[in-house]
């Protein structure tokens, strides 16, 4: 009988590369999501809290956990707790993403708090951090969801500021375990609770595909509606259409800096605003991409969210 694999007797140098790539690319969340479609919100917040916990691999071994906090920056021999450490892990994530809250239960501390967030928005990006937004933050992408009563101040984020980011669409929950998501390869492996999916990536969609399937989530319509349609004309017309009314939103608060109004951008504002509402076509009228001139960059993408069997439970383990 062959003798069994010790991982500390590997040299090392490799030991310390194993770890440092072990370490998931956590999405770091601002916010409680309130999106009462995609799971009811006593589960939602419990899946939510699983993005608060450190990532399995500093709870393996006391080598592990040295080696990561190392790799994002922590002080050797700082702290001794793992609640502590959790602001290192904020160090060491790539992704900083801004949820829609459900201000049905905010109180207005919250709503300031929530106004505070966006407004240090400019020193995430600053800091070299990728921003991600959900869409009702700015602009819905689901029909019957209304804007956030914040949408004016992202505007003055987004458009003034001319800040590119990542914009989450929509919110399909996976009610799966670790080990499933470890074994279709997503979630990071079954550590990280959120993934950000682009929905022109029809391999890594097909894989959430079969493990929702896998995990009998047949019952969740909206999961459902949204499998059924990505990737196909009715799904590509929503994103079409998302993009132009997003797009008449920029014309119309850059129309702000037109204080006496200058009769040639009103006419030509006006009909790039009915060209849009017509043929929500970006690219096919010259009035549209002279005014789209300084829209910024936004990445489209889905949100995945993991909700294992113990976020469904009235306790956290």
């Amino acid at each position: 009988m062959s003798e069994q694999f010790r991982f500390f007797s590997l040299p090392l140098e490799i030991r310390e590369m194993i770890w440092t790539y072990a370490v998931p690319d956590r999405i770091v969340e601002v916010g409680q999501p309130g999106d009462p479609d995609a799971l009811p919100p006593s589960d939602l917040k419990k899946a939510w809290i699983q993005n608060h916990k450190p990532p399995t691999v500093a709870l393996i071994c006391k080598e592990s956990r040295d080696i990561a906090m190392k790799s994002s920056g922590a002080p050797r021999g700082e702290f001794t707790s793992f609640a502590k450490d959790y602001q290192y892990w904020l160090k060491s994530t790539k992704t900083i993403h801004f949820n829609t809250e459900d201000e049905s239960e905010m109180g207005m501390p919250m709503n300031l708090r929530l106004e505070n967030d966006m407004l240090d928005m400019l020193k995430v990006v600053h800091r070299g951090k990728e921003l991600s937004i959900s869409a009702d933050l700015i602009q819905p992408f689901i029909r019957f969801h209304n804007a956030s009563s914040c949408s004016g101040l992202m505007q003055h984020v987004l458009f003034d500021e001319r800040v590119a980011c990542t914009i989450a669409l929509q919110t399909v929950m996976i009610k799966a375990t670790h080990a499933q998501a470890r074994r279709f390869g997503l979630f990071g492996g079954g550590d990280e609770a959120a993934q950000l999916v682009d929905p022109e990536d029809d391999e890594t969609l097909n894989k959430f595909k079969d493990l929702w399937i896998l995990s009998d989530g047949s019952h969740d319509m909206t999961a459902a509606k949204f499998f059924e349609t990505v990737g196909g004309p009715r799904f590509d017309f929503r994103i079409k259409r998302w993009r132009a009314e997003l797009a008449i939103k920029f014309i119309q608060w850059s129309l702000r800096f037109n204080p006496f109004g200058a009769p040639q951008l009103t006419h030509n504002a006006a009909q790039a605003i009915q060209w849009l509402r017509q043929n929500f076509d970006l690219r096919q009228n010259h009035a549209v991409q002279e005014l789209l001139d300084d829209f910024p960059e936004f990445k489209l993408r889905i949100m995945f969210r993991l909700c294992p069997p113990r976020a469904r439970r009235n306790m956290i383990m």
